[in-house]
């Protein structure tokens, strides 16, 4: 039999890729207690210091009056802005009854828009730098081939020479 990794070594590598497809998985998962993973993958470099561009967040979605100053939260912008589905993260710099005022860290102006609750995906509750663009070229078609597919079909490989070994 031809061994092509130690036993300790093949086990450590297919832990971790099996960790990678669980992360990058949660993107499209809802999590229990409104957690929700995202990357900063636009260019804006609206949040840094804070929140550089590449990270990845973690929200924690909040009752609609849960929402206070100071708080960085991550929300669609509102549809009368935009045509399609963006996520910002921003930070809110006033609340006044039921709606919000947000600002980027780096921006000298508010937000052109009024934020409601509803809108409002959860606040931020952990920052993970530069792990984002990692995660963001993984869910491209290439992105995909390279972190995913092809360590796939190495692994399965191994295991079937590994049963061929067995059997023959």
């Amino acid at each position: 039999m031809v061994k092509v990794f130690s036993t300790k070594l093949y086990y450590r590598t297919l832990t971790v890729f099996l960790l990678w497809i669980f992360l990058v998985g949660s993107f499209a998962v809802r999590w229990p207690g409104g957690i929700r993973l995202f990357t900063t993958t636009l260019s804006s470099a609206s949040m840094e210091p804070t929140i550089y561009s590449g990270s990845l967040i973690i929200t924690k979605a909040q009752l609609p009056d849960g929402y206070n100053p100071g708080d960085i939260v991550s929300f669609y912008v509102p549809p009368i802005i935009r045509s399609q589905t963006d996520i910002v993260t921003h930070r809110i710099v006033s609340k006044g009854g039921n709606v919000y005022l947000t600002k980027g860290d780096a921006n000298s102006s508010l937000d052109p828009y009024i934020l409601i609750p509803r809108y409002i995906i959860g606040k931020v509750i952990f920052v993970i730098p530069l792990i984002g663009n990692v995660i963001g070229f993984a869910k491209t078609n290439s992105g995909m081939y390279v972190t995913v597919i092809i360590p796939a079909a190495i692994f399965a490989f191994i295991e079937l020479k590994r049963i061929r070994s067995l059997l023959f």
